[in-house]
């Protein structure tokens, strides 16, 4: 029998007609794209139920059975922070919040406090929830907007798959100094780390794939607000191919910007769009974007 205080159900799949006689473990494979690190996971510290009875991968399922995966309660590093959380959408899944600028998404070292993870950690605890902390995409300290975190191990690697395939869309708006030269394009460099650095990037032959579409909203006397959307997501992306077109964030002093205006990027994730991996619905989240870059539209 499972001690449910102690464990947290992953997932559960109604047996359908076409896999009648399949195994356990194809189900939890081929169906629902289970990772062999989490099958092993789920046979190992685990418990995966038929009908709800323990049961081995090799057993054979049947039209209308009710396959089920539970995890033992996760162990994290992370201390718990009350902090006011601008939550966008949840579900038993996932959590989408609103990040201020300012703030790091996960701690280090030397700031083991005062991040996203900290105050996410504690609402969930608050919930009654022993969840870790699984952003499934992050944004510079400096970049405010939506950062979607998963609940379980399972929902992080599918969703990661669809970040990876280019399955999730991530919009961003930017305030950039002047006049872009074309009002949309397409922007296909690749990024690198600069000799001698450990942040700064720039476009590189020698740097990963990263390409980034824009598009001029607006435009005013001394810069342009614009919307980018990524299909890919290398760190610093955005900042550097704007920048790499000579249109440099407001406030980014990092790759050129002049911060007199703004006291930080001028760079907000406005916008999330993907496949819900229980449901198969398509999540829709916006945000407006913070008052700092508002007032700078007049």
């Amino acid at each position: 029998m499972l001690k449910s205080e102690h464990r947290t159900k992953a997932l559960g799949k109604r047996i359908g007609e076409e896999m009648e006689g399949w195994t356990v473990e194809r189900v939890l494979r081929q169906n629902l794209g289970v990772s062999r690190g989490l099958l092993r996971r789920a046979k190992g510290s685990g418990s995966i139920l038929l009908n709800g009875q323990l049961v081995k991968t090799n057993q054979r399922v049947a039209v209308g059975e009710m396959l089920e995966v539970y995890f033992e309660e996760e162990k994290h590093s992370i201390i718990p922070q009350r902090m006011p959380l601008d939550i966008r959408y949840e579900d038993e899944g996932l959590l989408i919040v609103n990040k201020p600028a300012g703030i790091l998404v996960h701690p280090l070292t030397n700031e083991p406090t005062g991040t996203l993870a900290n105050g996410v950690v504690h609402y969930f605890q608050e919930q009654g929830e022993n969840i870790r902390f699984r952003p499934v995409h992050r944004l510079d300290r400096g970049t405010s907007g939506l950062v979607l975190v998963a609940k379980s191990s399972y929902i992080h690697h599918q969703l990661a798959k669809r970040l990876t395939a280019n399955l999730f869309t991530r919009r961003y708006i930017a305030l950039v100094h002047g006049q872009m030269k074309e009002d949309r394009g397409t922007i296909r460099e690749p990024i690198g780390l600069v000799d001698g650095s450990f942040i700064k990037r720039i476009v590189t032959s020698q740097g990963k794939e990263a390409v980034s579409r824009y598009q001029v909203l607006r435009s005013f006397k001394k810069w342009s607000l614009v919307a980018v959307e990524l299909e890919t997501g290398r760190t610093h992306q955005v900042r550097v191919h704007l920048a790499h077109l000579g249109n440099p964030l407001l406030g980014d002093n990092l790759y050129g910007g002049d911060n007199n205006f703004i006291a930080r990027p001028a760079l907000h994730c406005g916008f999330l769009a993907f496949t819900h991996p229980h449901s198969n619905q398509v999540i829709k989240v916006a945000c407006p974007i913070p008052k700092d870059m508002r007032k700078l539209l007049g």
